[in-house]
């Protein structure tokens, strides 16, 4: 054990200043790379009497929160919110659309045969409340939609169960077998009837029985 040179107190192992007067443990072997070091603040309070006596407070130096890694190591932990971005509209939204459909066409055809929730239709120049839709409108409508749903696009012409061509299509890649459960996947959602009604996706089968709405 060794002892302050200063004023003569005991030190411990540990001990990187004097716990009595605040001198550098100088005796102490400085600790390397691997090793924590316990810092300390020195803070000089006041002077308590007129003969200059002074007294020292030692305050441990607060440690980063930290978290651990993939490799199990520790990091700093950043602990700030990291929302999704919302993509930036291409300059031809129209070719974006087309080239989006070519993407989700794997997840549209391991759908044929099965009821999911259609969440929009909508047809360049289609006016809904007002608002006149154009590509970089529904091209915006489906990004959010895939943002919040995982949405996918299809366009009517390519299945029979659609009444009208012409539509860019969005639905949610949840496949049942009975279209009252895709319609409940719309009633838990809190869609409105208008907004969400489940959908049944062929090449071969008309419209007609291919299409389920609700009501509350």
């Amino acid at each position: 054990m060794t002892s302050c040179a200063r004023c003569g107190t005991a030190l411990g192992p540990d001990d990187d200043f004097c716990t009595q007067c605040g001198a550098d443990a100088v005796a102490t072997p400085p600790r390397r790379s691997g090793i924590p070091v316990r810092a300390v603040v020195v803070v000089v309070v006041a002077l308590l009497t007129a003969g200059g006596a002074v007294a020292w407070h030692v305050v441990a130096e607060p440690r980063p929160v930290s978290v651990p890694t993939s490799e199990g190591a520790a990091a700093p932990s950043t602990l700030s919110p990291d929302p999704r971005p919302v993509p930036a509209v291409p300059a031809d939204p129209a070719a974006a659309l087309a080239a989006q459909v070519e993407t989700d066409r794997p997840t549209a055809e391991e759908s044929v045969g099965y009821w999911v929730p259609q969440i929009s239709s909508k047809a360049v120049g289609m006016e809904v409340n007002g608002a006149v839709y154009d590509a970089t409108r529904i091209l915006q409508d489906f990004q959010e939609a895939n943002r919040r749903y995982d949405a996918f696009l299809v366009r009517s012409d390519d299945y029979s169960t659609f009444q009208r061509s012409g539509y860019w299509v969005l639905l949610v890649p949840q496949r049942f077998t009975d279209g009252r459960a895709a319609n409940s996947w719309c009633v838990t959602n809190g869609f409105s009837p208008d907004g969400c009604f489940a959908k049944r996706l062929s090449h071969t089968d008309p419209p007609d029985g291919n299409t389920l709405h609700w009501r509350p």
